[in-house]
């Protein structure tokens, strides 16, 4: 099933992201159940020779763009970032693009943390320019499963919260594993430079590059690489019949798959086989440079970036692991482009207490407590949509009394903002209200996500509770 993100594709189409209320009438459900089942139907070769249609060939140029998902893409700036996928798309001017995402996540706008580029990049780039996104991608999705998480995030959260020890030594053990995924690929001397390694990736080079050659080739093992080789080939496979169904719906298009690097080598050798399509690098466009790519910035690419190294799962808990450079460049940019926001102004005191400047660090905080809240609220590294900016630097001003011996007054804040989160309700409703179809899983996504969130960060504050934040970063002169 192919869904599109463009209201003037009509017909026989989704016309537009499905942004369904929160509950659903059963007449409701029953229309959506119906509406569903009829795209799925559609959307496949034998309802084609059922309405005795005669299918066109496929016919189009495919530009697969390789992706670094969060927190890796977070944190490699010059050699990849948001900016070189806006100027590999501007290069390619695709008529339609397609995400690393199941049809109907993408319908109702729901996507991982993880795949960060579609909603902060790659959707707002299309918008602007009216071109049409389509989720392509396919997941094995253990319904039972997530009924059975609901059902537990229907009972109360009555396990104590983790000491900070055990929340740093987990802290240090991601920052391990980015390190380590950071390594590899992305420690080539030769394609490390600037955007040199992006250009690599997408110029399908890497795709014949050894170690690439040989990870695909442990596809007939009977062991754990030899399974993930076949499920990554299976989803692909998924992938390419998507591409196909949208190159024969709409044929001499351009399409752009937007996908994790690591699809792209399979992705580009099965679509290159496709008659009538043609497979695109990097290097049949215009090439770019790092001026190109400057000038594509945007302040959320920066915002995203903070997020992830101040306050992600690696950092958080773990501040002495903190990439100073990269969050004293992004701030940097922001202030040199006239960002002037208090969300700006919270990563300018999280860098502060990192870097031991904790007076600093307190007179920006209580600034932006002061200040009326500001609408919406904003993620906690990988939690999505928790607290308000406000919010966040209560929390982070609690810390810093810690750090300086104001136990009392660090309680004060504790608990002023537990309070608030205490009178946050988020009750996770009977399954009835899911429509029991191909779209269940999304709805449930969304509920059982943001109880988590809340839960988490309430588990933060429990902590901080009964003991103080002692947790130090590097300490600048």
């Amino acid at each position: 099933m192919i869904v599109s993100s463009d209201p003037d594709r009509t017909g026989w189409e989704m016309s537009h992201r499905l942004r369904g209320p929160r509950s659903l009438s059963p007449l409701s459900r029953r229309c959506r159940a119906a509406m569903i089942g009829t795209l799925v139907a559609l959307f496949t070769s034998q309802a084609f020779a059922q309405a005795g249609v005669t299918a066109t060939a496929p016919h189009g140029e495919v530009f697969v763009i390789g992706t670094v998902h969060a927190p890796r893409g977070l944190l490699l700036d010059s050699a990849y970032s948001a900016a070189h996928l806006r100027v590999a798309l501007e290069r390619f001017q695709p008529t339609m693009i397609g995400v690393e995402a199941t049809p109907l996540a993408h319908a109702w706008g729901l996507y991982q943390y993880a795949t960060w580029e579609i909603q902060h990049v790659i959707t707002p780039w299309a918008v602007a320019r009216r071109v049409p996104v389509y989720g392509i991608d396919w997941q094995n999705i253990d319904d039972a499963g997530v009924r059975r998480r609901l059902a537990s995030l229907r009972q109360s959260d009555t396990q104590p919260p983790p000491p900070l020890a055990e929340r740093q030594r987990e802290a240090q053990r991601v920052a391990a594993l980015v390190d380590q995924m950071l390594a590899g690929d992305f420690a080539d001397p030769e394609h490390r430079h600037w955007h040199e390694w992006f250009l690599w990736i997408n110029s399908g080079a890497r795709n014949e590059a050894a170690p690439v050659v040989e990870w695909w080739g442990q596809a007939s093992r009977d062991d754990a690489p030899g399974r993930s080789v076949r499920l990554l080939s299976a989803r692909d496979d998924r992938i390419v019949n998507q591409a196909v169904t949208l190159l024969r719906r709409y044929p001499a298009s351009r399409l752009a798959i937007l996908i994790g690097f690591s699809h792209k080598p399979d992705l580009d050798r099965k679509l290159a086989k496709v008659p009538g399509v043609r497979v695109m690098q990097l290097t049949d466009l215009p090439r770019f440079t790092p001026a190109d790519v400057r000038r594509a910035w945007a302040a959320e690419d920066a915002i995203a970036a903070l997020r992830e190294t101040l306050d992600g799962n690696a950092y958080y808990f773990n501040p002495s692991g903190t990439r100073l450079e990269l969050a004293r460049r992004h701030l940097a940019a922001l202030r040199e482009h006239g960002v002037d926001t208090d969300l700006r102004r919270y990563y300018d005191a999280r860098l502060c207490v990192v870097e031991g400047r904790l007076e600093e660090a307190t007179g920006l905080l209580r600034g932006i407590i002061a200040r009326p809240r500001s609408p919406g609220a904003v993620g906690l590294g990988p939690w999505e949509g928790v607290l308000s900016v406000q919010q966040l630097a209560r929390l982070e001003l609690g810390k810093v009394h810690d750090l300086r011996g104001q136990r009392d007054m660090a309680l004060k804040e504790y608990r002023e903002l537990l309070t608030e989160l205490d009178g946050i309700d988020r009750p996770v409703p009977d399954d009835s209200v899911f429509v029991n179809l191909v779209d269940w899983v999304t709805r449930a996504a969304p509920v059982a996500g943001s109880i988590v969130a809340l839960r988490e960060v309430r588990g933060i504050v429990r902590t901080l509770l009964r003991e103080p934040w002692l947790l130090r970063g590097r300490i600048v002169p």
